[in-house]
């Protein structure tokens, strides 16, 4: 990888996009963000392999590409020691790389996870067996697979929460019973970032966490989501109070630039770092 840093923020850009199937829509929506935002942010770019292989491995289509990708992108963040990081997407696999840096570097991260889905299955309890729909658990339980999750800390649970989610399967629900996760669909959305104003805080932002009548081009839309506007008020909080010290944009498919420029509240956030 090339790398991009602004004293000690990196902005990366990682479109991992054999995670959410083998259908071109995620990679075309991430060169189009990148695109979108290269003359105001100078990104790192990975070097993709010419042939993505899509064959099933311990349960996860394209494993061995997802877990050569997040070891590459891992071993950049490593290399660099940054402490602040903007990630443009690709799908929501990314984030076992980012985030488990980010437990390293920064002690007390808490993450907020802006997603309609909860990203909770395993490898065994997933019904597609796309990786997108895994990453949090393997950050919340890095045993699963050490290969892919290289050693990380594991997300405390009570650091966790999930924002805008409304579409779970059965054991993601179990899960979060279990495991006593806090959840804020739409309606609550605005207090899940409260008592969190002394951050360290990441944001995952999956745009599908938004509301389709506002935000449609995503890979897997879900109805009744978040406005743009309540979003960029709820992490600009957090930005005024110094606490974000990470943010992702990933699942975009949209490609132009008049769609993208509706998210430029979001995009003012993240570049602003």
């Amino acid at each position: 990888m090339l790398s991009r840093v602004e004293k000690d923020r990196l902005n990366l850009y990682f479109p991992l996009c054999i995670d959410g199937g083998l259908g071109p829509e995620l990679q075309k929506g991430a060169i189009a963000l990148r695109d979108y935002l290269r003359p105001r942010c100078a990104f790192s770019e990975p070097a993709e392999d010419a042939i993505c292989d899509p064959a099933i491995a311990r349960g996860v289509v394209g494993y061995e590409a997802i877990r050569r990708r997040l070891a590459d992108a891992r071993s950049t963040l490593a290399g660099l020691g940054s402490e602040r990081v903007f990630a443009a997407g690709g799908g929501c696999g990314i984030e076992v790389a980012i985030v488990g840096h980010l437990l390293r570097a920064r002690p007390g991260l808490r993450v907020l996870w802006f997603d309609a889905h909860g990203d909770l299955n395993t490898p065994e309890s997933s019904p597609s067996g796309h990786f997108h729909g895994m990453p949090l658990r393997f950050l919340l339980e890095p045993g699963l697979d050490q290969a892919i999750s290289a050693g990380a800390p594991a997300l405390d649970p009570a650091g966790l929460r999930l924002v805008g989610t409304r579409d779970l399967d059965p054991p993601e629900e179990a899960y979060i019973a279990a495991r006593r996760i806090r959840t804020f669909g739409p309606a609550r959305a605005a207090e899940a970032a409260a008592g969190w104003e002394g951050g360290p805080v990441y944001v995952h932002f999956d745009l599908d966490a938004l509301d389709p009548r506002e935000y449609p081009n995503v890979k897997c839309p879900v109805p009744a989501g978040i406005s743009i506007a309540a979003a960029a008020e709820m992490i600009g909080g957090l930005a005024r109070s110094r606490a974000l010290v990470g943010m992702s944009i990933v699942e975009n498919v949209a490609t132009d630039g008049a769609t993208l420029a509706r998210l430029e509240p979001l995009f003012e956030l993240a570049l602003g770092l």
